[in-house]
């Protein structure tokens, strides 16, 4: 507009994974924005940067494709884990800022060697080292700092205390919302977390946002206070929207470590089920709810009513 040479346009888009999850309607609205974006004549150039998990590679792409992307111009990059090196300085770098600012934090080098050991195992082919490192140096100031900012924590048990990060904040949360864990099964399962079983060998854990209003519709209004105190744990997240507060796991890595990989991967199955069923559903919605498309009957229709 400014008659300048033109322009070009980054539109970046993290965690892009996640748009093979989404819910229909959600679905509906990001495709109808790419289709936006590809139809618009230049100027501007517009390019969309990515980033997606090893595993949700393929999914992706061919996402894009049928929006309506070329082949061929799809590019890909594969960024690698980071070095330990560089863990160590996710450990040391916060902190040097912390005591900074006038609040010490004290980690001798061999904790934090340890610390950035225990995460490089965690990472595997999902790269989750992060989002648990996150987690476990949260614990580590409220459990082991002192007043001085001393962290007291001995390197011997910073394998065992990374590892078991998680479950300790989901066991602090359950405590504090005087919750069980099958409250935690029901306040994640199915409406903070799905199974992806097109992705990967077996399949993946994949999160899900819930509206407050659905999340604590009815009798499950006894899990906000449990849904609360995961949030305080960084467990959850909670944000305001148009339309109202949302949750979300706050990341999926969280998924794939007790105390809910285990919880979530046995009910693999139930979810591949549920799929299937609101598939049928939106038959039905569209066909005017007629009576001949109700196809479930038997067994069929008693393994519906089980998994409601």
């Amino acid at each position: 507009a400014a008659g300048g040479p033109p322009r070009t346009l980054l539109l970046g888009i993290d965690q892009a994974e996640e748009m093979t999850g989404l819910a229909p309607d959600d679905a509906a609205e990001l495709e109808g924005l790419l289709r936006l974006i590809l139809s618009m004549p230049p100027p501007p150039d517009i390019r969309l940067v990515l980033t997606v998990r090893d595993d949700s590679i393929d999914a992706t792409r061919e996402r894009l494709i049928a929006l309506g992307l070329a082949p061929e111009a799809i590019a890909t990059w594969r960024l690698h884990r980071l070095p330990r090196t560089r863990l160590r300085d996710v450990i040391t770098g916060p902190a040097t800022a912390a005591a900074q600012a006038g609040w010490p934090l004290q980690l001798k080098g061999k904790l934090v060697e340890e610390l950035a050991q225990a995460a490089a195992e965690t990472s595997g082919e999902g790269g989750d080292a992060l989002p648990i490192l996150a987690v476990a140096l949260q614990r580590l100031i409220v459990e082991h700092r002192t007043p001085t900012g001393e962290i007291t924590l001995p390197a011997s048990e910073a394998k065992s205390f990374l590892h078991g990060a998680v479950k300790a904040a989901v066991d602090a949360a359950l405590t504090a919302a005087e919750a069980a864990e099958d409250d935690l099964r029901r306040l994640i399962i199915p409406r903070l977390a799905t199974w992806d079983s097109q992705t990967g060998g077996e399949g993946v854990a994949k999160r899900v946002v819930a509206s407050a209003e659905r999340l604590f519709e009815g009798d499950r209004n006894v899990l906000r206070p449990l849904a609360d105190a995961l949030v305080t744990q960084r467990l959850l997240t909670s944000s305001q929207t148009e339309v109202g507060t949302i949750y979300e796991v706050a990341h999926e890595a969280l998924l794939r470590v007790a105390p809910l990989a285990h919880l979530i991967f046995q009910r693999r199955e139930k979810f591949e089920l549920q799929r299937v069923l609101l598939g049928e559903a939106r038959d039905w919605v569209a066909s005017g709810e007629a009576t001949g498309r109700l196809g479930r009957q038997g067994e069929r229709l008693k393994d519906a009513q089980a998994l409601l």
